[in-house]
C-alpha cells in the first residue's frame, strides 16, 4: 500500500524539521502530500511524485459537526492555553465570557478560571465555538474553528503554525485584528483540494 499524507504542516518550520522529514518521506516511499499551507508544499514538493498546497483538515468540521444556531450569540469565548490570558479580558463589559481550556489531560486546579469550560468530548468546545459572538485565543486551530463557523476571530500567538491561514488568499483582518473568511471561499478551496486529490487518485488506483 502506497502512503498519501493529508494536511501535513510544521511545527517549527526550520531547516532542522525540514531533513529528517525529508529523510521520512523517501524512506517510507510516500506517494503524495497534500500540505496545509504554502511554505509546507514550497519546502516538499520536490520531494515526493505528487506534492500540492491544500488547506488544513480542521477547515472541514463543519461538514462533520455543525452546531451553529444551538444557543444564541450573547458570549464572547477567550481562551488562552499556551499564554497568560492578557489583562483586558478582567473586566470584559460586552458580554459574557467562557474559557475553553483545551489541555484536560494535563489540567490541575491551577488551571481552573471564572467561566472555564474543560471537556472530554471536542463536540463541547466546536459548540461554544460556533456559537460565541467573537473568539479571542492563542490557539490555532480554535482560530480555524471560528473561521469555519463564521466567528469573527483574533489570533494572540506568534506561532510558526500560523501560516496554516496564509491558505486562503480571501482571508481578511479589519483593523481590529478580527480574522474572517467567506463561507462560500472555504468551500470553493475545500472543494478545489478534493478534485485535485480525486485527479491524482483516478491515474494511481494502486494507492
Amino acid at each position: 500500500m502506497r502512503v498519501v499524507l493529508i494536511g501535513v504542516g510544521g511545527v517549527e518550520y526550520s531547516e532542522k524539521e525540514y531533513a529528517p522529514f525529508r529523510r521520512f518521506l523517501h524512506d517510507v516511499n510516500v506517494a503524495g502530500v497534500i500540505s496545509r499551507d504554502p511554505q509546507t508544499w514550497d519546502n516538499y514538493q520536490n520531494d515526493v511524485p505528487f506534492c500540492f498546497p491544500g488547506v488544513d483538515c480542521a477547515f472541514w468540521v463543519s461538514d462533520a459537526y455543525d452546531p451553529r444556531g444551538f444557543a444564541r450569540n450573547e458570549y464572547d469565548l477567550v481562551s488562552f492555553c499556551r499564554s497568560k490570558e492578557p489583562k483586558i479580558f478582567k473586566n470584559w463589559p460586552p458580554r459574557d465570557i467562557i474559557r475553553p481550556y483545551h489541555f484536560q489531560s494535563s489540567a490541575n486546579l491551577s488551571h481552573l478560571r471564572k467561566n472555564m469550560l474543560i471537556s472530554d468530548s471536542p463536540y463541547d468546545y466546536l459548540t461554544v465555538y460556533a456559537n460565541a459572538h467573537e473568539v479571542h485565543t492563542d490557539l490555532v486551530h480554535g482560530a480555524i474553528a471560528s473561521l469555519v463557523y463564521g466567528v469573527p476571530v483574533k489570533y494572540y500567538h506568534d506561532s510558526p503554525r500560523s501560516q496554516v491561514f496564509q491558505s486562503f488568499d480571501e482571508l481578511t483582518t479589519d483593523n481590529e485584528g478580527f480574522m474572517q473568511i467567506s463561507e462560500s471561499h472555504r468551500e470553493q478551496k475545500n472543494l478545489k483540494c478534493l478534485h485535485t486529490f480525486a485527479r491524482y487518485w483516478n491515474r494511481y488506483e494502486y494507492i
